[in-house]
């Protein structure tokens, strides 16, 4: 199971930088026991300001238009951004 989260891990007056993260968990049944293999990957970081939001890709070309749909959250931190 994958999903993405979105996190802001700064902001001041002018910028807000948020990281975009891929999370996916794996759980695992054998023999009467239970693994849980879980993984935190960078996806994407979106610096907010100026009047503009940037898309720095660091796994695979995504857009901000393809964030916004598939990251619960991220519209709600894209719309406290500082203009």
């Amino acid at each position: 199971m994958e999903t993405l989260r979105a996190n802001e891990i700064y902001a001041s007056a002018a910028i807000r930088v948020i990281a975009v993260d891929s999370v996916r968990c794996d759980p695992q049944k054998s023999n009467g026991f239970c693994r849980l293999f879980a993984r935190v990957e960078p996806v994407s970081v979106i610096v907010c300001g100026a009047g503009e939001d940037y898309v720095v890709n660091l796994a695979a070309e995504i857009s901000l238009d393809e964030l916004k749909l598939k990251v619960p959250g991220l519209l709600d931190l894209l719309a406290t951004n500082p203009k």
